[in-house]
C-alpha cells in the first residue's frame, strides 16, 4: 500500500471510531448544564460551561459532524428565566434560549462557545427562523432596546471546526 493509501485508510478507521450522533437513533435531553445523550445503552453527559447562560430544560441538535476523532455539535438550550420564579414577577414566566457550538473529543469539551440568541432578562429576541442554505445556517437576533444591534450568527456545517460566528446585520440600517 502506498504512503498516501495508508493515510486514508488510517483517517477512515479513526473516523469509524469517532463518537457518533446518529439523530435518528439517539435520545438528547437536557438539565441544568448537563446534556445526556443515549444512543441504545450508551449514554454519555456533557457538562456545559458556566458561560452557557442558560439553565436548560430542553435541548435540540442543529447539526452533528466528525472529522477523524473529533465530534462537533450545533445544539439550541431553552430554558427558563427564573428557575423558581413560578411564573411571577419581570420574567418568572420568562425563557431564555441559546445557540451552543462544542468540539468533542473521547465525548469531553475541548472548546465551546454560546451565544444568547432570545432572553428575557437580556431584552433580547429571535427575528425571523433558522434558515438552512445548502450548508450554511444563518439566524438573526435583535436587542429590544436598540433596533440597530440586529445581528446574524452564521454556521457552516462543511467547516464545523470554526464553530460560528456573529456579526452586525448590514442589511439592518
Amino acid at each position: 500500500m502506498t504512503s498516501v493509501a495508508c493515510r486514508i485508510a488510517a483517517a477512515l478507521c479513526l473516523a469509524a471510531v469517532a463518537p457518533t450522533l446518529h439523530a435518528q437513533a439517539a435520545r438528547v435531553s437536557a438539565t441544568g448544564h448537563v446534556i445526556t445523550i443515549t444512543n441504545g445503552r450508551t449514554r454519555h453527559r456533557i457538562t456545559l460551561p458556566d458561560s452557557v447562560r442558560v439553565d436548560m430544560d430542553t435541548v435540540e441538535v442543529l447539526d452533528s459532524q466528525n472529522i477523524f476523532s473529533t465530534s462537533y455539535l450545533l445544539l439550541v438550550v431553552k430554558g427558563p428565566s427564573k428557575r423558581d420564579a413560578m411564573g411571577a414577577g419581570h420574567c418568572g414566566a420568562g425563557s431564555e434560549t441559546a445557540i451552543v457550538w462544542v468540539e468533542l473529543l473521547a465525548w469531553r469539551i475541548r472548546h465551546s462557545k454560546s451565544q444568547l440568541v432570545e432572553s428575557c432578562l437580556q431584552n433580547t429576541y429571535i427575528t425571523g427562523t433558522i434558515d438552512w442554505t445548502a450548508d450554511q445556517m444563518q439566524m438573526k437576533f435583535s436587542d429590544i432596546d436598540s433596533a440597530s444591534r440586529t445581528r446574524v450568527l452564521r454556521y457552516d456545517r462543511l467547516n464545523p471546526e470554526r464553530g460560528f460566528t456573529v456579526t452586525p446585520d448590514s442589511s439592518a440600517k
